[in-house]
């Protein structure tokens, strides 16, 4: 008999159809990623047509000329399945049912290329499962089943991770600071000016393909490694052509029942650009836009003239106060296009996509202080907040791979993403320190966030040199975070049952001008070489060398309006603000401009880092693998704090140079083919953030706390210890159990300290610390565990009905204590603290119902997180102020979707359907308090 090739059948006009779906036999799952072939059978030759993989589903389908077939099924481990006598006429559809039986039989002969599906979570347990290291994933295709927009509200589903304040990812009940982002390997800068780390609400989940959760060190990482790394990959080109769409509209139930503040903001607001309405005036930009706003002395001097800087008052917009008006609808918008291009081992992908997301809700919050002692609490104050948020997300991917031939390989991948936050907020309450029963703060504050992350990569194997291989990468990405024109007025009983303009505050109606920008370039390159030891052991060595340099600029400008003694007479300051500002009212006198830019407001940060490693990956025994190795590495890091509008001040320079070697060790015990037992050591390092060193100042609306700087930071070292026992009962079936340890010499904590402007928040390094937990993860479908059930008691026979549903929980025990310095006693003496680590729950627990057939899937899922210390209290312990922990709300969404036809699919989520409160308490009493409310969404996706 002859076989020949794929170019030996020519094309016939009308088509038919071979589709199907591949099982395994003994648990009826599908087996994603089985290769097919399918061959043409005409008198004594066999001529291969087609050949691909499996989707992630186990469904495989190919168009092909009417004839006679075979069909070839093969699949790691499982035996080779032939179906031979496939007559598929013009036009007819032909649908096959194989199941593959797991019995490992060699067939030679039959080379059936495809590419490998990513993003199902098939695929990521099978490279979970072959890893070298303790890793968690979430993929597309789970992600697609929930009701999350971003990388943030997915993540918070992974073992062992919970998310704070909406955005932070915590791993392992570690803070942001001990956790790095990768974006397609390369590292990113952040747009936030107080965190090491990337907000991750930032990231669409439509862009995503999957999120990896490295969990134990290895050295090719970068050595600021605790908790682990997040690593973010986005979506890559599929085969052939594809096109889909996706629109959503729904609402928070918040907006509907409480009437929803807003203001006049720009014309590009629901793109998540300011168009300039924001904007410093112009005439200040262009008269002062490097000189501090100061009127001339009687003798002259420095500064401007009063009239003007009454021009620079009056220039400002008039827009203060917000407005109520009806709930609106939040929206959302997808689209994404990939095509790949060529045959064989010459091929092109590309795949785009662009998403916008726009979302209203309106939180009620309670916000209070308090002093006393350990064991009482007086107020300060009690306001009562109710904040409107605009919240946009979108953002842009261009994505580019070239196969060369088989040994080299290029990919370009490019993401944009932008968030905008529009926030109105109005505080009301009774201030205790004032000495008043009613204080009203209306604020009005629009932020900003941007990120570019660009990446240049390469794969190649040197042929020459036989089993050698390089791969390289270089990257740039751009974050940036502008804060415009931040405006904050403050009211206050005037003693006879009105609200008039505070006299208590030097300047009542404040402005705030705030950018912020980071670059982060990188580059790192690899070798691998695999060599055969006796025994047909393959050890597979990795060495490489890193480079890694950002750099920041920040600067905030303080501008706000002083109320003079004749305007005190004349001006009825019960009037809103846009009343009292009319340009008749900005004069000497009256209302005066004056600027407030602090000492170190603005501040300049680099650091550069050089790295070397070197790994190996042996295969002990059998079924023994063990990877370690070592990186060396040299970080600098320098800080230039000094406003250039505040001319007295002395500059201040800041320098934190380190060079770390960081051994690592991970081990693999296979006890049968579908199990295995981790071990892990290793030390890695936090550094301090870039902001951290400097005195800058920048106040937390939500939490009420200026936050400040500390210049006599240096890094914290961590050794970790992991175990884990972990077994794969299916292609998507999974029991985990976990146990961690980290020990932290001189971690970094933030501390409240009380002063004279309000309490303050600010980092210092800690004396130790230690953490240790334990982890659980179980994904099961329902049909195995009622066969489990059915030995134990007798129950109904099983029946293909319970295999399209399936569960999913994992619980996370986390214990910790640090010893940080709150103060000395009288001799000088320092005084530790001991208390767990800021932002680490007790517990976490995730749990998941799934249902999916042919044209409906669902998920219930349930999300909560145990008690976590939010801020350490102020003062000498035991005898300062009482910490702060924050008790999570528990949340509960539902998704249900209908696949309409091959085209459509309709898709209706609910979130926080139990509409719980997040709190936060100090002895007994609650310091905030957050109502988020229900939100229900319904959306249409469209592919061709």
């Amino acid at each position: 008999m002859l076989i020949a090739g794929p170019g030996a059948v020519r094309a016939q006009t009308a088509s038919g159809v071979i589709a199907g779906i591949v099982l395994d036999q003994e648990d009826r799952q599908p087996l994603p990623n089985a290769r097919v072939g399918v061959y043409r059978m005409d008198a004594d030759t066999v001529v291969m047509v087609s050949g691909s993989l499996t989707a992630a589903d186990g469904r495989f389908r190919f168009e092909v000329p009417p004839g006679t077939y075979r069909v070839i099924f093969n699949y790691q481990s499982y035996s080779v399945l032939f179906k031979d006598g496939v007559v598929v006429g013009p036009g007819a559809t032909v649908e096959l049912e194989m199941t593959l039986t797991p019995k490992p039989i060699q067939m030679k002969g039959v080379d059936v290329k495809g590419q490998e599906v990513k993003g199902t979570e098939a695929s990521s347990l099978t490279n979970q499962k072959k890893a070298s290291f303790v890793s968690d994933a979430i993929t597309a295709e789970q992600i697609s089943k929930s009701t999350d927009s971003n990388a943030a509200e997915a993540l918070q589903r992974v073992t062992g991770l919970s998310v704070v304040s909406g955005r932070y990812v915590y791993v392992r009940g570690l803070g942001e600071r001990y956790s790095s982002t990768l974006v397609n390997g390369a590292s990113i800068g952040t747009p936030e000016p107080n965190k090491r780390v990337v907000p991750l609400d930032i990231f669409p989940s439509s862009a995503l393909s999957q999120v990896v959760v490295q969990k134990s060190y290895t050295p090719d990482q970068d050595a600021e490694f605790a908790g682990g790394v997040i690593q973010l990959e986005t979506r890559d080109f599929a085969e052939g052509k594809r096109f889909t769409q996706n629109v959503s509209t729904g609402y928070a139930s918040s907006t509907l029942s409480r009437k929803y503040l807003s203001y006049a903001g720009g014309n590009l607001d629901f793109l998540g650009f300011d168009d300039g309405t924001r904007n410093l005036p112009g005439l200040i930009r262009n008269s002062a836009g490097d000189r501090r706003i100061t009127q001339k002395g009687v003798f002259g001097g420095d500064g401007f003239t009063a009239d003007e800087v009454v021009a620079f008052g009056r220039s400002f917009n008039k827009v203060w106060s917000p407005e109520k008006s009806g709930g609106r609808p939040n929206y959302s918008y997808a689209a994404s296009y990939g095509r790949s291009f060529g045959t064989g081992e010459r091929r092109l992908g590309i795949l785009g996509s662009i998403s916008l997301n726009d979302g209203f809700t309106t939180t009620l919050r309670d916000n209070n202080a308090y002093s006393g002692t350990q064991t009482h609490l007086t107020p300060l104050y009690l306001y009562k907040t109710v904040e409107s948020q605009r919240r946009v997300l979108g953002g842009g991917m261009l994505n580019l791979s070239a196969a060369v031939n088989g040994s080299n390989t290029f990919h370009v991948r490019t993401l944009y993403t932008r968030q905008s936050e529009d926030y109105t907020r109005v505080m009301e309450g009774p201030n205790f320190n004032f000495g008043t029963d009613r204080v009203r703060i209306t604020s009005l504050d629009f932020v900003e966030r941007g990120l570019f992350s660009g990446v240049v990569s390469g794969e190649h194997k040197i042929r020459p040199l036989g089993s050698t291989a390089i791969d390289w990468r270089a990257s740039y990405s751009e974050a940036q975070r502008d804060e415009p024109d931040r405006r904050e007025n403050m009211y206050e009983l005037n003693g006879q049952g009105e609200l008039a303009l505070s006299t208590r505050v030097a300047l009542p109606l404040t402005r705030v001008f705030g950018d912020m920008n980071e670059y982060d370039r990188s580059a790192q390159v690899n070798f691998l070489e695999t060599l055969v030891l006796p025994g047909a052991r393959e050890t597979h060595l990795k060495f490489g060398s890193a480079y890694r340099f950002r750099n920041r600029t920040s600067a905030f400008r303080r501008l706000g309006f002083r109320l003079g003694p004749a305007g005190r007479q004349a001006i009825d300051t019960t009037l809103p603000p846009e009343s009292l500002l009319v340009d008749e009212n900005i004069k000497p006198g009256y209302f005066e401009l004056q600027e407030e830019t602090r000492e170190n407001d603005a501040y300049r940060a680099n650091q550069e880092l050089r790295a070397a490693y070197a790994m190996a990956d042996l295969p002990v025994l059998s079924c023994l693998r063990l990877t370690g190795g070592a990186r060396v590495e040299r970080s600098r890091q320098t800080v230039e704090a000094k406003s250039p509008f505040v001319t007295t001040a002395t500059e201040v320079d800041v320098a934190l140079e380190n060079t770390d070697v960081l051994p690592a060790v991970n081990a693999t015990f296979r006890l049968r083919e579908n199990m295995n037992v981790r071990g892990g050591f290793s030390v890695t390092v936090s550094r301090p953030e870039l902001r951290e060193m400097s005195p800058f100042n920048i106040y937390d609306y939500e939490t009420g706390y200026s936050e400040v700087g500390n210049t006599s930071l240096h890094r914290t070292r961590i050794q970790n210890y992991d175990v884990r026992v972990e077994t794969f009962l299916g292609t998507k079936e999974l029991l985990a159990v976990s146990g961690f340890r980290k020990v932290l010499f001189e971690p970094i904590e933030n501390v409240v300290e009380g002063s004279s402007g309000g309490y303050i928040l600010s980092p210092r390094n800690g004396q130790d610390g230690r953490l240790q937990g334990v982890e659980l993860e179980a994904r099961l479908g329902i049909r195995r565990i009622w066969d489990a059930l059915d030995r134990i008691a007798p129950l109904p026979a099983s029946n293909a009905f319970l295999d399209h549903w399936a569960v999913s929980g994992n619980l996370s025990r986390v214990d910790s204590s640090v010893r940080v310095r709150t103060s000395s006693d009288g001799n000088g003496n320092p005084v530790y603290r001991k208390g767990p680590l800021q932002g680490q729950s007790s517990y976490s627990l995730n749990a998941g119902l799934y249902y999916g057939a042919d044209r409906y899937e669902g998920a219930l899922l349930y999300t909560a997180f145990g008690t976590r210390l939010a801020q350490v209290g102020a003062g000498a312990y035991p005898a300062g102020l009482p910490d702060i922990y924050e008790h999570p709300l528990q949340s509960l969404d539902m998704s249900v979707a209908r696949r309409i036809n091959h085209a459509f699919q309709l898709k209706i989520t609910g979130e926080n359907l139990l509409d719980r409160s997040a709190e936060f308490r100090q002895l007994d009493q609650v310091t905030r308090r957050v109502s988020p409310g229900r939100a229900y969404s319904i959306s249409i996706q469209a592919k061709n």
